[in-house]
């Protein structure tokens, strides 16, 4: 029997033990927009298949904010600007509705903005919103 190393085991337990699994199903890709020329990503990753055409993710960024679609990943991805940025800092509220499902199913949204090493998510279910709120520094 072959030796498993350390990183291996740490490895496996940490997988084993987290309380949720979420499956890898592929679809065109995951939503991308620009905000005040910074690049957001939203993550969306669940337990069972998605068609991502039904799933409605909506970004929301203050007003006079420069906000660009990158790529939709197929998704239904709407832009809403209103409110104010914040002393050099602008909020970025993604909220992501997948469709009620039977049975239910768990899902996890991460939003990244990889330029400034932030990683924020949210656990949710089917048939709820989900949102995550990141800042981005205004520089």
């Amino acid at each position: 029997m072959k030796k498993m190393s350390v990183t291996t085991v740490l490895l496996l337990a940490l997988i084993l033990g987290s309380t949720v699994a979420y499956a890898g199903f592929n679809w065109d890709g995951d939503p991308i927009v620009e905000v005040g020329g910074t690049t957001v990503t939203v993550l969306i990753e669940a337990e069972e298949e998605l068609n991502p055409s039904e799933v409605q993710v909506t970004v929301r960024v203050p007003k006079r904010v420069e906000v660009s679609v990158q790529d939709t990943g197929g998704f239904d991805l709407e832009i809403i600007e209103g409110g104010k940025a914040k002393h050099n800092r602008i909020p970025v509220e993604v909220t992501v509705r997948v469709p009620k499902a039977r049975p239910d199913f768990d899902v996890r949204v991460t939003v990244v903005v990889s330029e400034y090493g932030i990683s924020e998510s949210q656990d949710g279910r089917t048939g709820r919103p989900i949102k995550v709120k990141v800042e981005i520094p205004d520089d």
